[in-house]
């Protein structure tokens, strides 16, 4: 079982349908993953309801959210989403492909940069991911999430230097310790560039 997480802070909500139909079209069996939408504006709306497994609410904080999807979660794969991204048909099919390797303990997925960029840059955008753990897109094993302690929650998760030098840099680096972090292209699209 595969068990992906969505924190949610009161993003569009034409963001969050787009990501989680996105999420429900995956070229797996739906009966092989579940969706955890873990949504911190207690702002109830049924339709964005109805397309996860679960909804579980959060004060806000990333990772406090992250945290908690982690902690109510069946599966043994943890994919870690945005709600502000749409995914491809196959991302969860690549993203858990590396997993079939008993060595690989996470997996970081790549975001679209633009069409152009994608190609002739190709080998910067690896690199890039190849030293962290997106939490856009990412994949690790819910027991290696544990054995290294998880996630720092005190940090201030309200400021991007410090949620993501610990979420994609500090993370990463512990999860190494125990084993492979590979990175695969996935090429997930951040609908929200520009915006902030």
């Amino acid at each position: 079982m595969i068990s992906v997480v969505v924190p949610s802070w009161c993003e569009p909500r034409e963001y969050l349908l787009t990501c989680l139909r996105s999420l429900n079209s995956q070229s797996l069996d739906r009966e092989n993953y579940e969706i955890i939408l873990v949504d911190g504006c207690l702002n109830p709306n049924q339709e964005v309801y109805s397309l996860a497994d679960k909804v579980l609410y959060a004060p806000r904080g990333k990772l406090h959210a992250r945290h908690l999807g982690i902690v109510n979660a069946r599966g043994g794969i943890i994919v870690s989403c945005d709600a502000d991204t749409v995914y491809p048909y196959d991302f969860l099919e690549k993203i858990t492909e590396p997993f079939k390797n008993p060595d690989v303990v996470a997996v970081c997925g790549t975001t679209s940069w633009s069409p152009i960029f994608d190609v002739i840059a190709y080998p910067v955008k690896i690199a890039h991911y190849g030293t962290r753990l997106s939490g856009r897109a990412s994949a690790f094993r819910k027991w290696a999430y544990f054995a290294v302690g998880g996630f720092d929650l005190t940090v201030d998760q309200l400021k991007w230097p410090s949620l993501g030098f610990e979420e994609e840099i500090k993370f990463y680096r512990k999860l190494r310790r125990l084993g492979k972090v590979v990175v695969v292209d996935t090429n997930v699209k951040h609908l929200a560039w520009g915006r902030h």
